[in-house]
């Protein structure tokens, strides 16, 4: 079967839709995926792990971890000492 250049459009019309279908599909992976590990992000993976595992069970609940850290690496240098 002989196609014509009618039917190599239709072909390249078709698979340029596919692909552009599957790359704003990847694009909503990708961004998914860098929120989850973007450092920056209240909602990232590790800041969630941080703030429900260690901060909740190790800490008074005032501040932050790492202002939970300095406490009690410096207790001595408090201002109410």
């Amino acid at each position: 079967m002989k196609l014509s250049n009618q039917n190599y459009l239709v072909i390249a019309l078709v698979v340029l839709v596919v692909l552009w279908y599957l790359k704003n599909q990847a694009g909503k992976a990708v961004d998914a995926a860098v929120t989850a590990v973007n450092p920056a992000d209240q909602g990232n993976l590790a800041n969630r792990l941080a703030n429900e595992g260690l901060w909740r069970g190790g800490s008074d609940g005032v501040g932050t971890l790492g202002t939970d850290f300095y406490d009690w690496t410096h207790d001595d240098e408090r201002w109410w000492n």
